[in-house]
């Protein structure tokens, strides 16, 4: 049967689940999402959804790993270039690059 997951409490990690969900789309699972990401939203993918390959794929730098040269560049007044974790990344860390620029 379908398959719906509902969250009880605040969902803390929302950025993280919309990545999940986009990587999903992007292999042809479609997820519905009832309520507000920030609080406490339902999941639910029908039965019918099946996983396709893409074909290719880009993977998304690990923004969290990142923030560590980022911190260093800043202390140091030095620069670093991060490459594969833009600023439209879904990933919460990303916003420690935007308040170190």
């Amino acid at each position: 049967g379908d398959v719906t997951i509902s969250i009880k409490d605040e969902l803390i990690s929302a950025p993280y689940v919309a990545l999940t969900i986009g990587l999903m789309k992007k292999f042809g699972v479609t997820v519905g999402i009832e309520g507000d990401m920030d609080k406490t939203p339902s999941f639910k993918i029908a039965e019918s959804e099946k996983y396709q390959s893409p074909e290719s794929i880009l993977v998304e730098g690990d923004a969290s790993s990142a923030s560590y040269f980022i911190a260093g560049a800043a202390i140091t007044g030095g620069t670093v270039t991060v490459r594969g974790c833009g600023s439209e990344s879904v990933q919460g860390d990303v916003a420690f690059a935007n308040v170190m620029e």
